[in-house]
């Protein structure tokens, strides 16, 4: 599905694609899932019924050290990701194979990946008070997963310093300023060209998730010089205006993180994405180009 809306520059696309694999990987034998956080590289584990049951299916999870957020299958450790990553890619051959050795006009481009967690029958899965394992290593046992790949975004046209970013029934957010800082990291080998404090605001207009509520970090963040290189998240922190959960009416002002550039800039892009209330299908993003000050 493809709409332009030439009044408002939105562009809407969505992409879904329909294959069904199942794939079968090795859990803990006292029916626990490991997961490793993207940001901080923690190790933690859940149970499988805090991940799926019949009621309900996590689609974001939220580090228990670092407190980020995203969706489920960006925890996924390295041993469940190889299999998926392999599935993923017979997804694409087949589907070049398709196109390009049978061009037909009547093209079917309804395709996906389905990911389950279904415990073992001789596996006791009592749970503990928040349902958090955290260890170093996990032992392995077995459990059946499919993963699910489907996407829908919603584009907008670039705003700038001040300007707001709505989404209706969902939040409103702005970036105040960008700012360099003389400011380093003692724990980072890393030596950058500039290091810059993104200062931003946000309102929960009616976000609601199963999991968390309404989160803006650095993860959400891409930042992009104007040599056009991706700059890193850089681990400084201005204590007083930390990003924080907010529910459905309350804002978070002044949040403030911070990145390296590899260029020195006097302008940046920094592209902002987050799903909609209970949804790892809908996506919304925004690019924000705004001036560094000095």
């Amino acid at each position: 599905m493809y709409r332009k809306n030439y009044e408002t520059g939105i562009k809407e696309e969505c992409v879904m694609r329909k294959m069904n694999y199942e794939v079968t990987i090795e859990a803990d034998s006292e029916g626990d899932i490991p997961f490793e956080c993207p940001s901080c590289g923690g190790e933690f584990k859940l149970k499988i019924d805090k991940v799926q049951n019949e009621d309900n299916k996590l689609t974001q999870l939220q580090c228990p050290y670092c407190r980020v957020v995203n969706e489920v299958n960006k925890f996924y450790i390295k041993e469940v990701m190889e299999p998926i990553g392999a599935i993923v890619q017979k997804c694409v051959t087949d589907e070049m194979d398709r196109i390009f050795g049978k061009i037909s006009p009547n093209i079917n481009s309804n395709d996906s990946i389905k990911v389950e967690y279904k415990m073992l029958e001789d596996v006791d899965a009592n749970d503990d008070e928040n349902g958090y394992i955290t260890r170093n290593g996990y032992r392995t046992g077995s459990y059946s997963n499919e993963c699910k790949i489907d996407s829908c975004v919603t584009e907008i046209n670039s705003l700038t310093k001040g300007e707001s970013w709505i989404v209706a029934g969902q939040w409103e957010f702005t970036i105040n300023s960008v700012k360099e800082t003389k400011e380093r990291s003692e724990d980072s080998n890393e030596n950058p060209e500039q290091v810059v404090y993104i200062d931003y605001s946000y309102k929960n207009l009616g976000y609601t998730d199963s999991y968390s509520d309404l989160w803006f970090t650095e993860i959400n963040f891409t930042v992009i010089d104007e040599e056009g290189e991706v700059a890193n998240k850089y681990s400084i922190f201005d204590e007083n205006h930390l990003p924080i959960e907010i529910p459905v009416g309350a804002k978070c002002s002044n949040a403030k993180v911070a990145f390296a550039l590899k260029n020195k800039s006097s302008q940046i892009t920094i592209q902002v994405k987050e799903y909609r209330s209970n949804s790892d299908l809908y996506q919304e993003k925004v690019n924000f180009d705004i001036q560094v000050e000095g």
